[in-house]
């Protein structure tokens, strides 16, 4: 059949993808006037109810798949209605190979969901929307696809007066200025979504609202209103048994403990989160919980432990194909051996992460790994090189608008001063970032103070 529409120009073949799967479209023309003649000719119900089968089909593929492999990432939903079971052996095919069968279909999702929302199908564009961001919108820096998606949803479960539909897509904006590194527009978004959960008596949303607030507030440096959202996110998953939530917000909280700099707390938070992964079975969300773990071990000075997990960190993020995430997991792992003292092959890792996250628009990435290779020309008594990359970490940082990481590369580039002979310029930045620990409550603080 599929030759014969070639035949007859109705179908064009495209390529085959890297899970050995041939790939046809129709012809844009076609397109266009297949959805004049569906409008002209066809009922709205079957048009409805044609269009919310085949989003459901790639509902039930979405949501396998993240079954199979879990990100760890926050669910947005924990039950999809509209997912429209396919047949195991069309299952099997699509999800062995789902990387190549998302990239492939992602503009044809985009669309799907736009329309759906246009039809008013405002269940089914929600659904798909809040599956999305637990499927590769979250690992990859899908940003246009990831807001075009919720923007259409949002806007049709708005006119159906679809409060609890509200919410979820609000939270997943949320998340995507989480990822986007745009803190107080994240909050925003996650605080508007909470009274909405609350009103629907939706637990688990409440939970991921605040697990987002905390993540919001932990990246701006804001520890005392991060922690208390985080602990009341982690309860709440904990009751409801969701381990990604779980495993998600005490991983946060245990990092803000770390930068409180108690170390118990953080260590039994992380082992919390550790375990809720490994029951889930997701190697991304252990990976990530390892590389906190590393932190943790190397700001305890164990410097060893902290480079066997940040080595198996990098392994479980590359099995898991989350090059944005392996890239942190390499920095961690380099920032390691800078303070080890081996320093051979450290740069040419480094500046592949950087190009991922610069790749990926990823600014905080870029500012973090810029700010290590400004340590590892300092280690290596290189002033000028160290200067120059640590002085773009801050610049970055400014953009951004976080004191906290601005504070910790101005505190390396006092040493980069002190070294030159600049006394005078260290110690201004030293007391600069000694205000900022103060006032935000960090480790660094007492760290600092010995040295002034």
């Amino acid at each position: 059949m599929t030759e014969r529409l070639m035949d007859a120009q109705l179908v064009d073949f495209v390529t085959v993808d890297s899970a050995q799967q041939e790939r046809y479209r129709l012809h844009d023309l076609l397109r266009v006037y297949a959805a004049e003649r569906a409008e002209a000719e066809d009922p709205e119900e079957e048009r409805a109810a044609a269009m919310t089968r085949a989003l459901g089909g790639w509902l039930w593929l979405i949501t396998r798949t993240a079954s199979r492999s879990p990100s760890g990432a926050l669910p947005l939903r924990r039950r999809y209605t509209k997912a429209l079971p396919l047949g195991a052996e069309a299952t099997e095919r699509v999800t062995a190979g789902m990387t190549a069968w998302f990239n492939a279909e992602a503009p044809a999702l985009v669309v799907a969901v736009e329309r759906a929302a246009a039809m008013d199908l405002h269940e089914v564009a929600c659904e798909v929307s809040a599956a999305l961001c637990s499927s590769s919108f979250s690992v990859d820096a899908r940003f246009d696809e990831w807001r075009r998606t919720h923007e259409a949803a949002l806007a049709a479960v708005r006119r159906a007066g679809d409060v609890l539909g509200e919410a979820t897509l609000l939270v997943g904006l949320g998340q995507l200025r989480n990822r986007q590194d745009r803190y107080l527009e994240a909050r925003r978004f996650f605080h508007e979504s909470l009274p909405l959960f609350r009103k629907g008596g939706d637990a688990h949303g409440e939970a991921i609202a605040l697990a987002g607030i905390g993540t919001a507030c932990r990246e701006e440096g804001d520890l005392d209103q991060a922690l208390p959202h985080l602990e009341l996110a982690g309860a709440a998953f904990e009751e409801l048994g969701d381990d990604s939530g779980t495993g998600y917000a005490k991983r946060l909280a245990g990092s803000v403990f770390l930068d409180r700099g108690d170390y118990a707390a953080a260590s039994a938070l992380l082992n919390d989160a550790l375990a809720a992964f490994r029951r889930l079975g997701s190697k991304r969300g252990e990976a990530l919980t390892l590389r906190t773990a590393a932190l943790l071990h190397r700001a305890s000075g164990d410097l060893r432990q902290a480079e066997s997990l940040s080595e198996r960190a990098v392994e479980l993020l590359r099995e898991s194909d989350d090059v944005l995430m392996e890239a942190y997991a390499v920095q961690s792992l380099a920032k390691t051996r800078i303070r080890l003292g081996e320093h051979a092959a450290v740069l040419p890792d480094l500046l592949d992460a950087l190009g991922v996250c610069t790749g990926q628009a990823d600014r905080f990435g870029e500012a973090l790994i810029l700010r290590t290779i400004g340590e590892l020309h300092l280690a290596r008594g290189d002033y000028a090189a160290a200067g120059e990359q640590l002085r773009r970490s801050i610049a970055v940082w400014d953009d951004l608008g976080l004191p906290l990481f601005r504070a910790r590369s101005q505190r390396d580039l006092a040493s980069v001063r002190e070294a030159t002979g600049d006394a005078a310029g260290a110690r201004a930045l030293r007391e600069e970032a000694l205000a900022v620990f103060a006032a935000l409550g960090t480790r660094e603080y007492k760290e600092l103070l010995s040295v002034l």
